[in-house]
C-alpha cells in the first residue's frame, strides 16, 4: 500500500477518516527512531499494517496517533545531545514496549523492530546500540580519513561485519557518557552532512582543528577506522556537535 498525498484517505469508520497525513506521522516517528528513512518496502508494509489496526479498533489506533503526533514534535523541537537522549530514551522505551506499539500490533512491530535494528543494549544504562549508529561511525571515519588527503571508505561486508561486532561488544564496557557518545553521530548524521555540504572552507577547517585525528596513514579502509574508534568518543562527539552544531535529527 502506498500513498499519493496526505489527504488520501485509507480507511473511514463512525466519521473518523484514516488518512496519508495519519500514517506519515508514524512513518515519521519509526524515521526518528531509525535515524534514518525506510525502504519503500518498510513503508508499504507499514501502511497495510495501521490500516488493519486502523479497521481492527478505530479509537486505540486514533489515540495512537495522537501520542505519535506529540512524540514527533518533541523530537522535532530537539538539537544536539539533548535530541541524542532524547532519541536514545525513544528507542529504549519503544524496544521495551514502552512507546505507542506492543508486540500485539504485529505488522508495526515488525517494520518498527526491523527499522531500528538493535545490535546490543545497556539494560544499566537503558541505551541501545542501533545499526544506523554504527553507520554514523563508518561514515565519520571515512570522512576523517578524506579531509586528510584519503579516499572514501571501501569496505566488503565482512569488513563492515568486524566493525559492527567490535562496537557491539565495546558498548557493555562504557559509561553512560561514552555510550552517549557512539550513539551521537548517526542520530544527527544526515543534520551534520547537510551543514559540512554546505559550510564554508574556513568552518570546514574548525571542524577539523578541533576534532582529534588519528596519524595519516596508507592502512586499509579497515585499519584506518578501527584507529577512528580507538579514540575518545566523548572528544570526538563534542567536537563535531560543538563546531558544527547545533544538529538536530535529520534523515534521509
Amino acid at each position: 500500500m502506498h500513498c499519493v498525498n496526505a489527504s488520501t484517505v485509507l480507511a473511514r469508520h463512525d466519521g473518523d477518516a484514516l488518512s496519508c497525513a495519519d500514517v506519515y506521522e508514524v512513518r515519521d516517528y519509526l524515521q526518528g527512531l531509525a535515524a534514518r528513512n525506510l525502504s519503500r518496502g518498510q513503508k508499504g508494509r507499514l501502511y497495510s499494517a495501521i490500516v488493519q489496526e486502523f479497521n481492527r479498533s478505530p479509537a486505540a489506533a486514533r489515540e495512537q496517533i495522537v501520542q505519535v503526533r506529540q512524540l514527533n514534535e518533541e523530537m522535532a523541537a530537539a538539537a544536539g545531545m539533548p535530541a541524542v537522549e532524547l532519541r536514545g530514551l525513544r528507542v529504549w522505551e519503544a524496544i521495551h514496549e514502552q512507546g505507542p506499539f506492543r508486540k500485539v500490533h504485529t505488522g508495526i512491530w515488525s517494520v518498527q523492530k526491523n527499522a531500528i535494528s538493535v545490535w546490543t543494549r545497556s539494560r544499566e544504562n537503558q541505551l541501545a546500540l542501533t545499526e544506523m549508529d554504527i553507520e554514523g561511525w563508518i561514515r565519520l571515519g571515512s570522512l576523517c580519513r578524506e579531509v586528510q588527503g584519503g579516499q572514501p571508505f571501501r569496505m566488503s561486508v565482512s569488513q563492515r561485519e568486524v566493525i559492527y561486532r567490535q562496537l557491539r561488544e565495546e558498548f557493555s564496557k562504557l559509561n553512560r557518557e561514552q555510550q552517549l557518545a557512539r550513539l551521537s553521530i548517526g542520530t544527527v548524521w544526515f543534520s551534520f552532512e547537510e551543514k559540512w555540504q554546505n559550510a564554508s572552507y574556513e568552518e570546514q577547517q574548525a571542524w577539523i582543528r578541533v576534532t582529534p585525528l588519528p596519524p595519516p596513514m596508507t592502512a586499509s579502509s579497515l585499519g584506518y577506522l578501527e584507529a577512528v574508534l580507538e579514540l575518545d568518543p566523548v572528544e570526538m562527539s563534542r567536537a563535531l556537535h560543538g563546531s558544527m552544531g547545533p544538529l538536530t535529527l535529520k534523515v534521509k
